[in-house]
């Protein structure tokens, strides 16, 4: 869907099937131009027909540069509503690295590398930031967050807040997720 944000040649779309245990079980990438406000039906998955009881679809969209302009992953079951399979999940190793601290005219400014260090997927990965009080820091505002990350992925994640909002409290960010172990960022 382009609503009104002018045409866009070269797009390629690449959409996965991917099993809980990490393996592709299906792919395709398509190229298309996408005009000026329109909706194009480009590809449809095609869901083997051994595929396990809970699946993703995993969407990624990049320019003709190569650059990610969207990426959207969705959990679906070969029955609808019948998600049981996602408790039986081996838990996923999801650690933080690069981070760095940098005080910024709003306030504070905090980056880092979230990365899946497992063979499965690492679902509904969420951020919170907090302080060394134990309650958040809020108004915070991240880049990203609830992320859904494949073996091997990382993704950069910023958060930024004021200062006042701390409270005097040194930040630290808590990480938790469907099937992963809460783990804090200091």
């Amino acid at each position: 869907v382009n609503l009104g944000q002018g045409d866009h040649k070269g797009l390629q779309i690449k959409a996965r099937i991917v099993g809980l245990s990490g393996k592709t079980l299906w792919q395709k990438t398509v190229s298309v131009d996408s005009p000026d406000d329109s909706t194009l039906k480009v590809l449809k998955p095609e869901v083997p027909s051994d595929v396990e009881d809970v699946y993703l679809i995993r969407l990624d969209l990049t320019d003709a540069d190569g650059k990610m302009v969207s990426q959207n992953t969705y959990i679906r079951g070969r029955r609808d509503g019948h998600y049981e399979a996602v408790r039986t999940m081996p838990k996923a190793t999801v650690v933080f690295a690069e981070k760095a601290l940098e005080s910024v005219e709003e306030g504070s400014k905090l980056t880092f590398v979230v990365s899946n260090k497992s063979d499965c997927p690492a679902l509904m990965v969420r951020l919170n930031l907090k302080g060394t009080d134990g309650e958040q820091i809020l108004p915070a505002f991240y880049s990203d967050n609830f992320l859904t990350l494949l073996p091997g992925e990382s993704v950069p994640v910023t958060i930024s807040w004021r200062s006042e909002d701390s409270r005097g409290c040194q930040p630290s960010v808590e990480l938790d997720g469907i099937n992963v172990a809460s783990t804090l960022l200091k």
